[in-house]
């Protein structure tokens, strides 16, 4: 009986397993229970169309999104520096001046030519160093400002980055603006207040130049910092201005 009740297990066994091994190929066959997907493969499906080459897929609540590792685009920068103005027009007794304003800007390429608009206030102090020297209005007889001022500088730059890698930029600049004087005695000639010559208080002159100055973007996307040299001829009063601009800029 035992040896029967064998027989029949064997008998079978041998019947299921090529069944089994049948319905193993065609789920193979099918794609279902096979390998992995090759990485490569993988990849392929779920590549992001990126619209940078830098562009990063960055999955979100509310999905995939494209990240470029530097932003480019609409920008305003904010300033903290130091102006100084020299030679001839000024005297040698208007003194550099802290320096701090705002700038607005666009990137009309992603890595050669930028334009930006900038408002710039500095704050100067008339320093008197010979009495002997002084005029009736309280000045040397050769300054076209009679005492402590403040300057308000509008330059229009097209920044023209001639050296680039992926987070670094140098760039030149030509400049060209206007400039505000405020001071209650200005005169050309120190010997005559800004009242007795029925002047304004407020003095205008136009300016170009140039500037030159590095920017580097930092790993949060939108933010750069950087630091520029601005000369400028002021043509009225035929006068140099120096300009060291530390910066930092973000990118909408």
């Amino acid at each position: 009986m035992r040896r029967y009740v064998l027989s029949i297990l064997i008998l079978a066994l041998v019947c299921v397993m090529p069944a089994g091994v049948l319905a193993q190929d065609e789920y193979d066959a099918d794609g279902m229970g096979s390998e992995p997907v090759e990485d490569e493969e993988l990849g392929e499906e779920e590549a992001v169309d990126a619209p940078t080459d830098d562009a990063r897929g960055v999955e979100t609540y509310w999905g995939t999104e494209d990240l470029n590792e530097v932003e480019k685009g609409a920008y305003m920068d904010i300033r903290f520096g130091y102006q100084h103005l020299m030679v001839d027009g000024f005297g040698t007794d208007a003194e550099g001046g802290f320096q701090t304003g705002l700038g607005f800007g666009y990137d009309i390429t992603e890595k050669l030519v930028s334009i930006q608009f900038d408002l710039l206030f500095s704050f100067h102090k008339y320093d008197i160093v010979n009495p002997a020297d002084m005029g009736e209005a309280g000045a040397t007889n050769d300054a076209f400002l009679a005492g402590d001022f403040f300057c308000l500088k509008m330059p229009l730059a097209v920044n023209l980055n001639y050296y680039h890698t992926k987070r670094f930029e140098a760039f030149a600049s030509p400049v060209l603006g206007a400039a505000l004087f405020n001071n209650a005695n200005i005169a050309s000639d120190a010997k005559k207040t800004a009242a007795d010559k029925g002047v304004s208080e407020t003095e205008f002159d136009a300016f170009g130049g140039a500037r030159f100055g590095v920017e580097y973007y930092t790993g949060l996307r939108h933010f750069s910092i950087g630091i520029d040299l601005e000369v400028d001829y002021f043509f009225l009063t035929s006068s140099l201005g120096l300009a060291v601009n530390p910066m930092l800029k973000y990118t909408f």
